[in-house]
């Protein structure tokens, strides 16, 4: 099977945003019921692989605080940190193309895994 005329790089591009948008939204909604969590992390997940596939060292970035962010969201102490972790190894491998908010949100994103993880003393540094 060929990619019948399919241009990949644009599908990757289109699905990272849509999974990407819908996967902040359910971050950023007050409450979640089980199912609702599990399809934010698979969200976070899928959008996180698409910009992998075809994105810059921005949006690889920008969607290692969505993954952060997503786990904290869902109590994912230990792989919300893990993952906070290396968005900032993905900021400082590329930080030409980082805006200051992304520097921020890359941090905040570490902090918010460091206080989910009972961390609270890393968290405020």
């Amino acid at each position: 099977m060929g990619d019948q005329g399919i241009d990949v790089t644009a599908a990757h591009r289109w699905f990272a945003r849509e999974f990407n948008n819908a996967a902040w939204d359910l971050v950023e909604a007050g409450t979640r019921t089980p199912a609702e969590t599990e399809r934010m992390l698979q969200l976070a997940h899928a959008a996180c692989l698409h910009w992998e596939a075809v994105g810059t060292v921005a949006n690889r970035q920008r969607a290692l605080v969505l993954l952060a962010m997503a786990h904290v969201a869902a109590g994912q102490a230990m792989r919300a940190v893990d993952l906070a972790r290396q968005c900032l190894a993905v900021q400082e491998s590329g930080p030409a193309e980082l805006t200051p908010f992304d520097c921020a949100a890359g941090a905040a994103c570490l902090a918010a895994a460091l206080r989910c993880d009972g961390q609270l003393a890393g968290a405020c540094t």
